[in-house]
């Protein structure tokens, strides 16, 4: 009886140990994103700012913004719910194909998807002067 008892606790323990490690990975993967893991594959940005559309094809200027908005970022779900936003921006690849896209909430804050992330501060009036959109007017 006792050999059946110490048999059950091991299964236990090692079921435990292995459904805590499963959480432990699974929130990490879901709470530390790199913003655009994809550098290589962007070619053009389309951007958005209230009705202002701009499209971003100079090899130079993708370049800047792709090393402005690349960074790492941490999910916030407590900010899944806020709607008010900077820039939306949409990344393609060569063949015009949406890899990714971005809401820039604050100079701190992104939304990709339905997702918030809080992540390292984006400079926003560099991100102003590489798509030449007036947010003055």
């Amino acid at each position: 009886m006792r050999k059946i008892i110490a048999a059950i606790i091991i299964v236990f323990a090692l079921i435990v140990v292995g459904v805590t490690g499963l959480v432990i990975k699974n929130n990490k993967s879901e709470s530390d994103i790199t913003v655009l893991k994809d550098i290589k594959e962007i070619k053009s940005f389309e951007v958005q700012y209230k009705n202002d559309n701009v499209k971003i094809t100079d090899s130079d200027t993708v370049k800047e913004m792709t090393e402005l908005l690349d960074g790492k970022a941490r999910r916030d779900k407590k900010s899944d719910d806020r709607k008010g936003w900077i820039y939306r921006i949409d990344a393609f690849d060569n063949n015009g194909k949406a890899i990714t896209s971005v809401t820039v909430i604050s100079d701190t804050m992104i939304r990709i998807g339905e997702k918030v992330y809080t992540c390292d501060k984006i400079d926003i009036s560099k991100l102003d002067e590489l798509t030449e959109i007036d947010r003055e007017k």
